[in-house]
């Protein structure tokens, strides 16, 4: 299977100003553009602030440390973009975010769904 582009799901450690800027709970999803391993696609990031833009969600976009498997798609030349929530204290046992920025995200991966099924290339 070789996909045109590929979203991935996951969380963007947030809330330290000196690291993260201004990504903080309760903003919405965010899409992160850079990280450790992988610069995500323009074109996706485009196209999904414009679906967010018309749908007025909140959207967030980063560049962050860490990273996800989207670096092995990338190198398979496999537009990627990251999605996901802002999330405090990452890999603890108090981690947290906001429900709020979860449901933001679901509407917005819906919102992007539906729209690929009106359009044959983003």
């Amino acid at each position: 299977m070789k996909p045109d582009y590929v979203f991935v799901i996951d969380t963007v450690s947030c809330c330290n100003p000196v690291i993260t800027g201004s990504l903080s709970l309760g903003k919405g999803p965010v899409a992160r553009f850079i990280d450790n391993e992988c610069i995500a696609s323009l074109r996706l990031l485009k196209y999904v602030k414009k679906i967010a833009n018309n749908e007025r969600i909140p959207l967030q976009i980063c560049s962050a440390g860490g990273t996800t498997d989207a670096l092995e798609l990338q190198e398979m030349n496999i537009k990627v973009l990251h999605l996901g929530v802002a999330t405090k204290y990452t890999h603890s046992v108090t981690e947290m975010c906001s429900i709020d920025d979860i449901k933001y995200l679901i509407e917005l991966v819906h919102k992007i769904i539906l729209s690929l099924a009106r359009e044959e290339v983003i």
